[in-house]
């Protein structure tokens, strides 16, 4: 089938889903320990003299700052319980890295806006490679054979966007593992950061709201489709669940280490990743002395505009250089 049919489909597949939450998955690399195995994959060279490794910008030498382990989690809009979904891929309307700084003791955050537009590799119905083409960055899942190609394709779209730098590991789940997140934790207390919810059940900014499984769905996930861009409010409300989410896991691993690395590793199980039960040991540990506020969150800098009929977000690749080499390169 050609290029274009095969995009088509792709595409036509974002009108009939939601798009998912980044928090969830987000909060699934609080499970996954920090085993420094790097990506060591094929590197797209700042300059002709320099790698990921070694870089030159504007006028000055950086090095990569090799304690730093980067992870990314993938939220894929479908369900196994919807007929609609359950023999398709998907696409990963959620996406982040969660960067790890062993040397500064530090977890930051790097939100990407699902329609951000970068090049990403496209293949046909057999697999076969038609090449790196320019395109929405949550499409790249979709053109993975099964859930594990698709996150590697994810990964290796990452990497490219963001000057090759090395992406360690994983994890990425869909809309059915939602409430057994939200399990691991039971109830949450949230600050809502804006007026995006406020029509559907009254949560205004500001706001201190209660999220049980009940509604994390609605507080995570929820966006108006017939407003354009609204996936950027909805990125703020997944980044303050983040933050929750991390402080309640923290406070439970203080009070009961044992039984919290159980709760998720039970989670982690069930989702597709290459995290193993001693890689969770490891970052329950680092847990307890890492800091994390929120302003080590980051979103990739860009502004909004059209692809076609579609959201579009088109990087600023001047301050995105300046934001990798600022949180990667010493």
């Amino acid at each position: 089938m050609a290029t274009m049919d095969i995009m088509d489909i792709i595409k036509e597949q974002k009108r009939k889903k939601f798009a998912f939450f980044l928090i969830g998955l987000l909060s699934v690399a609080l499970c996954i320990g920090l085993v420094a195995t790097y990506h060591k994959g094929k590197s797209t060279k700042v300059n002709k003299d320099s790698d990921y490794r070694h870089i030159s910008y504007h006028g000055k030498s950086y090095k990569y700052n090799t304690s730093i382990i980067s992870i990314l989690l993938l939220g894929i809009d479908k369900t196994e319980k919807n007929p609609e979904t359950e023999n398709e891929l998907g696409q990963s309307d959620a996406m982040g890295l969660l960067v790890f700084d062993r040397a500064k003791k530090q977890v930051k955050l790097i939100s990407i806006p699902r329609d951000s537009i970068t090049s990403i590799e496209k293949t046909d119905f057999d697999g076969e490679s038609l090449g790196w083409e320019k395109d929405h960055i949550n499409l790249a899942y979709a053109y993975g054979t099964d859930e594990k190609s698709g996150c590697m394709k994810a990964m290796r779209a990452v990497s490219k966007m963001m000057m090759d730098i090395p992406i360690a590991r994983y994890g990425s789940m869909d809309l059915d593992s939602l409430k057994l997140l939200q399990d691991i934790v039971g109830t949450l207390q949230v600050k809502v950061p804006n007026d995006s919810l406020a029509k559907v059940n009254g949560m205004k900014k500001g706001d201190v709201v209660k999220i049980t499984k009940e509604n994390v769905e609605t507080f995570v996930r929820t966006r108006d489709t017939d407003k354009d861009y609204s996936a950027q409010d909805r990125l703020a409300r997944q980044q303050a669940y983040y933050e929750a989410f991390y402080a309640k896991i923290k406070a439970m691993l203080s009070d009961d280490f044992e039984s919290t690395i159980a709760k998720l590793y039970g989670f982690v199980s069930r989702i597709v990743t290459n995290v193993s039960y001693q890689d969770i040991v490891t970052f329950g540990n680092m847990m307890l002395e890492y800091k994390y506020t929120s302003d080590q969150n980051y979103v990739l800098p860009g502004k909004n505009g059209k692809d076609g009929d579609y959201d579009a977000y088109y990087l600023d690749q001047s301050s995105l250089k300046d934001m990798i080499v600022k949180i990667y390169y010493e």
